[in-house]
């Protein structure tokens, strides 16, 4: 019997190690399972963090641009003050002509009213001479300047 049970001891560790196989096959698998679980996650993190990359560069793409506008809007708004400054320049000049032309005005007025003051008694003197020369003379006055702008 001695054999029979080696025989007998080594089906038993035969057995065992078929449990044992089986065991770490599963094992195996497991890890397998777990190591494609993280393969496929390492791979979809991948793709996340490029979209990502993509968004960023998206995203400067986008600031630059903005950027760049506003330079632009910063550009414009000097050239709208410069405008207005030239405008206000232009403003100020025809304000001083204007002031220029109201004070030439009022000294022609001054003037019309100084003619008129000095041309009533004038044109009074110039009839009643005008009346004894014809009285003396019995010639009639002479006739009126033509209109101005005539046909003479």
């Amino acid at each position: 019997m001695g054999l029979d049970t080696d025989f007998a001891g080594l089906c038993a560790r035969v057995d065992e190690l078929e449990h044992s196989a089986v065991a770490v096959a599963a094992g195996q698998r497991h890890l397998t399972e777990q190591l494609a679980a993280v393969v496929v996650e390492q791979s979809s993190a991948r793709e996340h963090r490029q979209r990502q990359e993509a968004r960023m560069a998206d995203i400067e793409r986008r600031i630059d641009r903005l950027a760049d506008g506003m330079l632009s809007v910063v550009d414009a708004q000097a050239d709208i003050v410069q405008r207005l400054d030239g405008i206000g320049e232009q403003i100020a000049a025809a304000t001083s002509v204007t002031e220029n032309i109201a004070a030439a005005i009022a000294w022609i007025e001054r003037a019309r009213k100084l003619l008129i003051w000095i041309g009533a008694p004038a044109l009074a003197v110039g009839s009643i001479w005008a009346g004894v020369k014809m009285m003396m003379t019995g010639a009639p006055p002479p006739p009126p300047p033509p209109p101005a702008g005539g046909p003479f």
